[in-house]
């Protein structure tokens, strides 16, 4: 599909779309029902039962390492345990580990991979067997990217605003609604944002679904309403997969006139809508394509964001607000590290520049 190579996977719960920027080999085409099979028996009664809370699924990222190994990308580190490597190849690459350690705590397993090949003058082959065994030993190490980056704690009134968005969440009880709170507190922004929309498009899913049973089919929201409540409703009502064609159809133009205004949370919006739609009627082109769509808004609502809080940043260092320019700079890293994973790997570079600018300035202070 366009610049991208699609793997899809079906099982009786759950659909799997792999975007590749290259084609997949025959092992990669072989893992995906693998792991379909297994997410299915991991998460059986969650999926027969769920109601849009995302957090239920927070654990699945190990999983779908333990299939894909897709913690290779991550950057790595020396396990401190006191573990030998196995071969003398494998620890002429622990050495080569340590090396790349000085300069900063962690390495890339590409830059391990490419200075191995250059000191050790081994066959490339030889040189990612080492390193997957001194993986398997846990002697090298993944580190989350959330974990190069300090935490910020959620102010006062940013909790506040997250219990009145939980509260609107109508299909939960107190209880529930107290573990989410708490659940989604622990979040990355990024993660936080995914949990609730979620949760609000099943609400409104269920509310239109309701109006639909006990009044007929429900009345689309007036011109200037919400985006999300007036295709809630228009879901909820669609009765024909031509109808669904039309409606994703009209989706995704409103997503281009946003994109183009820059929008692009409503641009998003109507892209997670018209994804939804698709799910619903089988549309399998059609979610792939408004999946692709929806990541590429995404990324530009990142870089926009990240545009404007880094000129707020560097405005605010010359006039000597130390605080805010701290502040935007490591905003301006969150929205790399959030860019990295998207697939941006020059934003890695980026956002350590961002966090040293930010001590920096702490020390000045």
């Amino acid at each position: 599909w366009q610049d991208y190579q699609l793997v899809l996977g079906e099982g009786e719960l759950i659909r799997v779309a792999l975007v590749l920027a290259s084609k997949a080999s025959t092992i990669l085409k072989g893992l995906v029902p693998q792991f379909v099979a297994k997410y299915e028996a991991l998460y059986q009664d969650k999926l027969r039962n769920w109601r849009g809370d995302l957090t239920s699924f927070r654990d699945s990222i190990k999983l779908i390492d333990q299939v894909f190994d897709t913690s290779i990308i991550l950057p790595h580190k020396r396990s401190d345990l006191p573990i030998k490597p196995r071969s003398a190849l494998a620890k002429q690459i622990y050495d080569v580990a340590g090396a790349l350690t000085k300069e900063r705590d962690y390495f890339f397993i590409a830059t391990l991979l490419s200075e191995s090949i250059t000191k050790t003058k081994r066959a490339y082959g030889e040189i990612i067997a080492a390193i997957q065994e001194l993986r398997q030993d846990e002697i090298l190490v993944h580190i989350d990217i959330e974990s190069l980056e300090k935490k910020k704690e959620l102010t006062q009134q940013e909790v506040v605003s997250l219990q009145q968005r939980v509260a609107q969440i109508t299909f939960l009880n107190p209880d529930e609604k107290a573990k989410l709170l708490q659940d989604l507190m622990r979040m990355s922004p990024n993660e936080r944002e995914a949990s609730l929309s979620s949760m609000m498009i099943m609400t409104q899913l269920q509310s239109a679904t309701s109006r639909s049973i006990h009044g007929g089919e429900g009345t689309p929201a007036a011109p200037g309403g919400e985006v999300t409540s007036k295709v809630s409703v228009a879901s909820a009502s669609i009765q024909t997969k031509k109808a669904a064609l039309n409606q994703i159809k009209n989706l995704e133009k409103g997503a281009k006139v946003c994109l183009k205004n820059f929008q692009y949370e409503e641009a998003i919006k109507n892209y997670e809508q018209a994804e939804l739609i698709a799910s619903q009627w089988d549309l399998k082109d059609e979610l792939a394509e408004l999946t692709h769509n929806k990541i590429d808004a995404t990324t530009r609502d990142y870089q926009y964001r990240q545009a404007v809080v880094l000129a707020e940043a560097k405005n605010a260092e010359k006039v000597g607000d130390k605080a805010t320019a701290i502040q935007k700079y490591q905003e301006a890293a969150n929205y790399s590290s959030a860019l990295f994973k998207l697939g941006i790997s020059t934003e890695d570079k980026k956002m350590r520049e961002f966090i040293k600018k930010a001590e920096q300035l702490k020390k000045a202070t």
